[in-house]
């Protein structure tokens, strides 16, 4: 249960606006000491609610680890010959010190908050862990945990057997494990926050494939991919998951032989060598991180069956034409009569059809079907609305016969109706990824997507399944100064973050930019993942949002790719204490997974 073999000494504590109190405890220094006394490590110190019955042990988490020498103790301003003297003496002692304390002058400080948990040993040497109860006291010894009570502690009252994902591991052992109810860390948001290089896309990637291979919920998972990344760092998501796709906003979005393959007929016999090649074009043509640059042949195998399950679509917007021709015409058929709206009919086909979308004969159909359904099916309706309707449905039939043998099969595309059929359904996991040529379109299109499934969750009652809307490049989506495409992306992120969870919907963000964010937002997330933040500026942002102290943070200045340090109010056993944690290499997951694809 404790390590009885290092053993500190508790010295004092101060309060603290983040974690109510921060303790100091020194440990005689050895080299084993020093090895084994980690940021993370758990503590047990007596409190003052212990009793002859009961020994009650305050649980504390340490933040800090600095190795003292008091014949020195930092002061470097004395004369410079007897300070390197010294020194060299200071050398000696750690040098000497390998398991038994040798040198009252050196000891090993380390700072503690408190996990807000105690734990209690009645007589009969029966453990149970409780809330805490008092403060610890000030002389008690402290003791290291075990690797079993440890994690005890840190997956408090996470029952295994339920919808729960391993994230991760102890930085400092590898055998405590972390971890995260999907439901609480969805449904409330999660943030990831570090700076360039610190392996952002890397963490979400692996948190979505956990999510999605290891959760027993059918969850649903939504992607603005700004940078086309996740393709390569998910592809083994989109060959093996039924429910999985690339969705391009227009055809500028891919290579032309792949949106020369989506038009084409499956039965022609060129279809086989226009696959090959769009094949071959995506590969070539995909952005893959560092660790996976060297090994572009290996996903030859994979694009090629996420080509031939059609699981890469096109955008329809059909359904957006059809609403606003509606809005405009719910307000002049009504009288009987189109009037001057004439105009505005001819211009709304005119914008329709200028537009550089593959889907004109979609729309074409759409907007067809819409009217002659709607209106001129109208007993009632004024004579001289009926010729201007059926001249201007003549125009689009037309049109329609001119484009549909250019446009893409019902396979190839995916509209708003049928997002939302996937997204809603109780059965399948799904993972929809979203790519666009065009920024601003990318954001439009998470407007119509996140306000469409609210309306449509809040009408009909919907709280389940979970889907969560992730932004990646989050100050692309949710900048402080908000204008155009800007300001309906942070309206629909806002009205998520605020109102989504109780309709079962949850946003996702990532940033190395924290400053630009809208702070508004930043508060929402009730799970973190933060990493190195070098700028004072972003570290307060965190700070006001979660209350991560600054002793917290010198702990990420050391951490190496993978390493995160996670907080969260919901989704893990300890409420708001961070960990320092280490999390699988995603592009680990992909390589095996390539390697082992027949």
């Amino acid at each position: 249960m404790f390590n009885t073999e290092i053993v500190g000494r508790m010295m004092k504590y101060d309060n603290d606006v983040y974690s109510r109190y921060r303790a100091e405890i020194w440990f005689d220094y050895t080299k084993k000491a020093i090895n084994e006394i980690k940021e993370g490590a758990l503590l047990a110190v007596q409190n003052f609610s212990s009793t002859s019955d009961k020994i009650r042990y305050c649980i504390l988490e340490i933040t800090s680890v600095i190795p003292l020498h008091y014949g020195l103790d930092n002061d470097l301003s004395g004369y410079p010959g007897f300070l390197t003297e010294a020194a060299e003496n200071i050398y000696r002692d750690w040098e000497e010190q390998e398991e038994e304390p040798l040198d009252d002058a050196t000891k090993i400080r380390c700072l503690a908050i408190p996990t807000n948990f105690e734990i209690i040993i009645d007589k009969d040497k029966k453990v149970s862990i409780g809330i805490e109860s008092n403060l610890p006291m000030i002389g008690a010894e402290a003791f290291l945990l075990d690797e079993e009570l440890t994690n005890r502690i840190l997956n408090y009252d996470i029952d295994k057997s339920g919808d729960v994902i391993e994230i991760g591991h102890l930085i400092r052992d590898e055998n405590v494990k972390i971890l995260l109810k999907v439901e609480e860390l969805l449904r409330v948001h999660f943030g990831v926050f570090g700076f360039t290089g610190a392996g952002k896309s890397n963490l979400l990637s692996t948190l979505v494939r956990k999510i999605l291979t290891e959760s027993n919920l059918p969850v649903k998972i939504v992607i603005f991919d700004l940078m086309g990344e996740y393709s390569t760092l998910l592809v083994d998501l989109l060959v093996k998951l039924n429910n999985s796709m690339i969705v391009g906003i227009g055809e500028k979005t891919f290579v032309g032989s792949l949106i020369s393959l989506m038009k084409a007929d499956r039965s022609l016999p060129e279809y086989k060598d226009l696959l090959k090649k769009a094949t071959i074009d995506v590969v070539n043509s995909s952005l893959y991180p560092k660790g996976l640059v060297s090994h572009k042949d290996l996903f030859k195998k994979a694009f090629f069956r996420i080509l031939q399950s059609r699981k890469v679509k096109i955008w329809q917007s059909g359904d957006i034409a059809v609403a606003d021709f509606a809005k405009m015409y719910e307000r002049t058929l009504l009288k009987g009569n189109l009037g001057k709206s004439e105009a505005l009919v001819k211009k709304l086909y005119e914008q329709l059809l200028r537009k550089t979308n593959p889907l004109n004969a979609t729309v074409c159909l759409a907007l067809i079907q819409y009217i002659e359904n709607k209106y001129l099916s109208d007993e009632k309706l004024g004579s001289i609305a009926r010729s201007n309707l059926e001249l201007f449905v003549n125009e689009l039939k037309k049109k329609y016969e001119e484009l549909k043998e250019f446009g893409f099969s019902n396979e190839n595309v995916i509209d708003q109706k049928k997002l939302i059929e996937i997204l809603n359904s109780p059965d399948d996991k799904a993972l929809v990824i979203f790519q666009s040529h065009d920024p601003d379109e990318l954001r439009n299109l998470a407007y119509q997507i996140g306000m469409a499934i609210f309306e449509d969750r809040r009408r009909s009652g919907k709280i389940d399944p979970v889907v969560s809307f992730i932004f990646d490049e989050a100050d692309e989506f949710i900048p402080q100064d908000a204008k155009d495409s800007y300001e309906r992306s942070s309206e629909v992120v806002m009205h998520l973050a605020r109102r989504g969870r109780k309709f079962g919907l949850g946003i996702g963000i990532a940033t190395q930019r924290i400053t630009y964010l809208n702070t508004n937002i930043m508060a929402q997330p009730h799970t973190y993942f933060v990493s190195k933040l070098p700028r004072k500026s972003d570290q307060e942002r965190i700070t006001d949002a979660f209350g991560i102290s600054e002793d917290m943070f010198k702990q990420t200045f050391k951490f190496k790719k993978g390493c995160w340090l996670l907080v969260s109010y919901d989704a893990i056993g300890l409420e708001a204490v961070p960990l320092p944690i280490y999390v699988q290499n995603a592009n680990d997951a992909v390589l095996e997974f390539l390697r082992t694809l027949q």
